[in-house]
């Protein structure tokens, strides 16, 4: 397991660290939340924990928190907070995190609350679509090739998932369109606007793999093309 860590204190991620040590996973820790989120477009984590309060950032646990639901981050959060402080703790429930845990706490707690977290998410885990390294959540809207992240815009992601669950079978235009296009009752013709979605399609997979991974049939339609 693949866990981002925001925190800014050496006692608190030395302490971290060797928890995750000796659990078996891997973390990644960030003193900003700034470089956080940074590193979340590069990499795919199977958790998120935030501190709550940061010293030395312009974004605050809370504020990542925040950002990160608003883009529908599909990672499980767990925040951390004081026990002075538990009503932050409260809200930030609000705000959408899964769980908190209070400082200071026990090692063998921070793993049970990230276990439970991942847990709650395997109906979302349950949703996912693979094919090699492409990988996509129907429930998150998003998509990765490997660890990297795709920022999909427009149809994009929906272009991409039939691709995807076709297998490397054919997806017509036809079908293109009536999946993605067709409830916009009122355009003229089905051609421009598959070509212009594909072609986002196809820049927005090209600036992450370096290469192109959407094939054209000609006059028929688009399937993906991975080897």
């Amino acid at each position: 397991m693949h866990i981002a860590i925001l925190e800014d204190e050496s006692y608190w991620i030395d302490r971290i660290r060797r928890t995750l040590d000796a659990a078996g996973w891997q973390g990644s820790f960030f003193r900003t939340g700034e470089d956080l989120l940074a590193g979340l477009g590069r990499a795919a984590f199977d958790a998120v924990i935030l501190d709550m309060h940061i010293a030395n950032s312009p974004m605050t646990g809370a504020d990542v928190l925040s950002q990160l639901r608003r883009q529908k981050s599909p990672e499980p959060i767990l925040m951390l907070t004081q026990f002075a402080r538990q009503h932050s703790a409260a809200a930030a429930l609000d705000e959408g995190a899964d769980d908190y845990l209070a400082k200071p706490f026990d090692g063998d707690e921070l793993c049970a609350r990230i276990r439970a977290i991942r847990r709650r998410i395997a109906v979302a885990d349950a949703d996912m679509v693979h094919a090699g390294p492409l990988h996509l959540s129907r429930q998150f809207r998003c998509a990765h090739w490997f660890d990297r992240r795709i920022n999909l815009r427009g149809q994009g992601f929906d272009i991409l998932l039939m691709l995807v669950e076709a297998d490397g079978d054919i997806v017509t235009q036809d079908a293109l369109w009536q999946r993605v296009w067709a409830k916009w009752r009122n355009l003229d013709t089905q051609a421009q606007p598959i070509q212009a979605g594909v072609s986002r399609l196809r820049k927005d997979i090209r600036e992450v793999t370096g290469f192109e991974v959407v094939a054209t049939v000609p006059g028929v339609g688009y399937r993906l093309a991975l080897g």
